[in-house]
């Protein structure tokens, strides 16, 4: 089969820009060693070839004129817009399916005759809502029922149908690959870091949404109130940090506040891991942490990596974080409960890691080969369908409601916000939502716990309360 894939984000032949990048990476060498012809299409970068072969029968083409960095990746002048617009048009025709990676392309009139998959990595970058609420046809992938009930809660209010639209297919990992490989002095040294010291790694940017500055509270608390002076923290440096508008910024920002804090000698700022590295990398931690509040999509492939390769992970409930992996293999803390996560921190330094155990846990519910043949069905068996048609629910009319997706409610009996990164205020209504849960209710049941109708419709006007997609009354 011959098929086109657009990637507003860069594709490297070595190097990998992100999580998203690194799955659709895989993908392409799947589909690529099957016999798959693909031609993909890219934004153009200065430290990137215009053309190259990524693997057998993958061809990359980095010539779309996107403004080369995020933030704002559409701020560039109309003209390269209609270049970009007519480049697509040129190259669909020529394909049997056209796959669109993170459903950032926003201009679904390029292809009337090829069936086109949207394929939503995450529901939250202005970038991906913006194109990817422009769906009408044919398929979506998603990689998390989490992301899947994001979609049916919002653009399924308009799109009656859509729940039969969507496939969801988790990431997959590669445990040939991404395995322990002990604390090498050599990579260790490499760092600068040593094998005496307790290393925690943040492999993220050094976003606030990343929860960079709750990171740096929590080492401050262990070496300067608990005394465990032997802790470092490792922080990567993004690959675009050279060339975005922001360069060294986040990181000096993270320097001022460690110097504040008196922990800056306990950090260590690395350039960005080589992917070929990266389980070498993972292996040489005691603990990764991702407690920001950041909406994940999937449950975040890092975390996922860190245990593949031995070392425990610490996630926040957010996102899809709350359900992707197993309790079992990952600590999962409420958002914002910097108490828990430095006790399971010193409870991980002094504990040891089932790696085994994980593993094969993960070989049952991530393999990457499971992953890569379910992409191949979807794309394969794709047909170009009927848009879905516009058809938007009346409010007035709804009669159920429940909790969205992005809340949830906490140990304490707290509801948390994905989309407004914070908890809610406490009331009747905050009550009475959390002693519901995940059930669906009634407009009369509300009623005899003091609730009212307008009450409901401002919460759900807020993004508070969603109506179950099935059970949408439309215009």
């Amino acid at each position: 089969m011959k098929i086109l894939v657009f990637s507003l984000a860069p594709v490297f032949p070595e190097k990998v820009h992100g999580g998203s990048q690194k799955i659709l990476r895989n993908v392409l060498i799947g589909l690529g060693k099957r016999g798959h012809k693909i031609k993909v299409l890219c934004t153009q970068r200065k430290d990137l070839p215009h053309k190259f072969k990524l693997t057998q029968n993958v061809s990359v083409f980095a010539i779309l004129k996107y403004k080369s960095t995020y933030p704002e990746p559409h701020n560039t002048p109309p003209f390269n817009i209609a270049q970009i617009i007519e480049s697509l048009g040129k190259e669909i025709e020529k394909h049997d399916v056209f796959y669109i990676h993170d459903a950032e392309m926003n201009w679904p009139f390029v292809s009337s005759k090829t069936p086109m998959i949207f394929s939503f990595r995450d529901f939250v970058y202005p970038d991906t809502l913006a194109a990817g609420f422009n769906f009408s046809r044919d398929d979506i992938i998603t990689n998390s029922e989490y992301t899947k009930n994001c979609i049916l809660s919002t653009m399924g209010r308009f799109r009656k149908g859509l729940d039969r639209r969507i496939n969801v297919i988790p990431n997959g990992i590669d445990l040939k690959f991404f395995k322990p490989r002990g604390k090498t002095e050599e990579f260790m040294s490499k760092l600068g870091i040593n094998k005496d010291e307790n290393i925690i790694l943040y492999p993220h940017r050094p976003d606030k949404k990343k929860g960079i500055n709750l990171v740096l509270d929590i080492l401050n608390h262990i070496i300067n109130d608990l005394k465990i002076k032997n802790t470092k923290l490792l922080i990567p440096k993004w690959m675009d940090a050279k060339i975005t508008e922001l360069k060294n910024k986040p990181y000096e920002k993270v320097r001022k506040k460690a110097k504040n804090l008196n922990v800056w000698e306990n950090i260590k700022i690395h350039e960005w891991v080589d992917f070929e590295d990266l389980p070498k990398y993972y292996s040489i931690g005691d603990v990764t942490l991702t407690v920001g509040r950041f909406v994940e999509s999937f449950g975040n492939n890092a975390s996922l990596e860190s245990i593949a390769c031995g070392t425990p992970v610490i996630l926040t409930k957010t996102g899809a974080c709350r359900t992707t992996l197993s309790s079992e293999y990952v600590t999962k803390v409420d958002v914002g409960d910097k108490k828990r996560i430095i006790d399971e921190i010193i409870e991980i330094f002094n504990s040891s890691f089932n790696t085994d155990q994980t593993r094969s846990y993960i070989s049952k519910q991530f393999p990457l080969e499971k992953m890569i043949n379910r992409f191949e069905a979807t794309i394969t068996s794709i047909n170009k369908k009927e848009p879905l048609k516009f058809k938007p629910m009346k409010l007035k009319k709804q009669k159920f409601f429940k909790i969205p997706p992005w809340c949830y409610v906490s140990r304490s009996g707290d509801i948390y916000n994905d989309y407004k990164y914070q908890y809610l205020s406490k009331d009747k209504f905050t009550d009475f939502l959390s002693k519901v849960g995940r059930k669906k209710f009634t407009l009369s049941e509300a009623r005899k716990k003091g609730i009212s109708k307008k009450k409901i419709h401002r919460e759900f006007k807020k993004g508070n309360l969603i109506v179950p997609y099935q059970n949408i009354i439309r215009r």
